[in-house]
């Protein structure tokens, strides 16, 4: 919390937390079924809390100034209960979401060693629908992970389309050495069949992209600037999509608003609303 605040302090106004198994903060063990139920309560909820929950209220209460907290990445299993409830109790908790699926096969998935079913992901994003407006989701796919025959990746296909990601980071399975994976080398599937089955994702993920971002023509949305030559700015909205917009000569790092004002395949374009100085 004191770094977030001399971050802030400093003139950032969105702070990341990112790392591999962000549930696991403050606990003795990643795995679900081994962690123990936090002690202390938070002012929100009135409830027992997870450390990563209780740090994340945390923040978002004793940061003065601090516009957005955004979670890299967070497990399927993890966007439950009380972290669900902090999350939606903020404002500063952007409506994004990234969730790697790794595979919507339960038979895939276990063979991954993964802690979660194709129900229980389907089930998240239903959840999370609920709290959030129009929450985007994206994703991380093993494409081609030994054994994925082609009725495994059409059950990851359906898990996607349920989700509607706005982006699927797929990419192909490969042997690290020492893994039990690496010795299925009979159940290997070939290149051009993973080749194949990415660029359907990659096409799903696409045109989901478009239809989200559809659902915001003429709205206005919050879009933090990025760095960038010439008149034509862009940034991050808070939804994760970047908007292109004319800023002028403005700087890198502020917070404006952009209405949206057309949606293309590969671009969302927008008019500045409010300039931040001057």
């Amino acid at each position: 919390v004191d770094e977030a605040r001399r971050l802030v302090d400093a003139g950032h106004q969105e702070i990341v937390l990112t790392g591999i198994f962000l549930s696991a903060y403050g606990q003795s063990t990643a795995l679900r079924r081994r962690q123990q139920e936090g002690g202390s309560s938070c002012p929100t909820s009135g409830t027992h809390v997870s450390p990563l929950a209780r740090l994340i209220d945390a923040l978002c209460t004793s940061v003065p100034g601090l516009k957005r907290l955004r979670l890299s990445s967070l497990e399927p299993g993890d966007l439950a209960g009380d972290l669900l409830s902090v999350l939606r109790s903020h404002a500063q908790i952007t409506p994004h979401f990234h969730v790697p699926l790794q595979s919507g096969s339960d038979a895939i998935l276990r063979r991954m060693n993964r802690q979660y079913t194709r129900d229980n992901f389907r089930r998240m994003i239903d959840d999370v629908r609920a709290a959030f407006d129009r929450p985007a989701f994206t994703t991380d796919i093993i494409v081609g992970f030994p054994g994925e025959a082609d009725v495994e990746f059409q059950q990851t296909v359906d898990i996607a389309d349920h989700a509607r990601f706005i982006h699927v980071h797929a990419f192909p399975f490969s042997p690290r050495p020492g893994t039990a994976a690496a010795r299925w080398k009979a159940d290997f599937v070939h290149g051009p069949i993973v080749n194949t089955r990415i660029a359907e994702l990659t096409s799903r993920a696409a045109t989901a992209s478009l239809e989200f971002r559809a659902q915001f023509l003429g709205q206005t949305m919050t879009v933090m600037v990025e760095p960038g030559d010439g008149p034509l700015r862009h940034g991050r909205s808070e939804r994760y999509f970047s908007i292109h917009f004319d800023g002028g000569n403005m700087p890198a790092g502020r917070c404006v608003t952009v209405r949206v004002d057309r949606v293309a395949p590969a671009r969302t374009h927008g008019s500045l609303v409010e300039r931040p100085y001057p």
